[in-house]
């Protein structure tokens, strides 16, 4: 195992970014499907994903024990930078061979149909709280949400595989279900003309924004 000096060296002398903390909500997803696919494929550059709270790892950011990190909030602080990196839309999908009883066209000017039909399906959720599918019905469709959900699985990857496989409905975020309702995968039920959104941000200490390791981060996520 390297030791504390070990790791300083190998952090001073690669000269680029070593980790990027994700918060756990969101980014880790985030990161798996919209990060990892432009790093850099470089023997001198070493990379240490950890995910974790935004509050803490800002306060990590701060004393300067991680180069950058990826959160769903903005933590006021002076000494930090936010660059927002992407602005993700919430869909309602549901599993690929499931009947919809109403058009997109129909949903766009009406939406009692689906609130009623929506009721009798069954719903997946990141959280025993339902915290994403909660904030959706109350955005758009203007009710509260009163069932349990059949399944709650805290990864939203994971999430939309039971709705692939039948398992009910979720909200997701566009990134993650786009690809799967062109292909098929699953069922795109609502996307919503009054959007719900989330913003992803990158944070860093504003006496680094022109350091080489932030602005090889800044070339790989914008």
């Amino acid at each position: 195992m390297a030791s504390e000096n070990d790791k300083n060296f190998r952090l001073h002398f690669f000269l680029l970014w070593k980790s990027i903390y994700c918060c756990i909500k969101f980014p880790q997803e985030f990161f798996t499907e919209k990060v990892l696919v432009s790093l850099q494929h470089d023997e001198n550059i070493s990379y240490v994903i950890k995910y974790g709270l935004a509050t803490e790892l800002i306060k990590l950011l701060k004393d300067s024990e991680l180069d950058a990190v990826i959160a769903t909030q903005k933590i006021n602080d002076p000494e930090i930078e936010y660059q927002l990196i992407y602005e993700e839309n919430f869909w309602l999908v549901a599993p690929p061979t499931i009947e919809i009883p109403f058009t997109q066209d129909i949903l766009q000017s009406d939406l009692t149909p689906l609130v009623k039909w929506s009721r009798q399906q069954s719903w997946i959720a990141y959280g025993e709280d339902l915290p994403i599918i909660r904030r959706f019905w109350r955005v758009v469709l203007g009710v509260r949400i009163d069932t349990n959900p059949k399944l709650v699985i805290p990864d939203l990857r994971a999430v939309r595989d039971a709705v692939s496989y039948g398992f009910g409905l979720s909200v997701l975020p566009d990134y993650l279900c786009q690809d799967w309702v062109d292909n098929k995968r699953l069922t795109l039920v609502l996307k919503p003309s009054k959007a719900v959104t989330n913003q992803i941000w990158l944070a860093f200490r504003k006496s680094e924004q022109q350091t080489q390791k932030i602005q090889m981060l800044c070339d790989i996520l914008f």
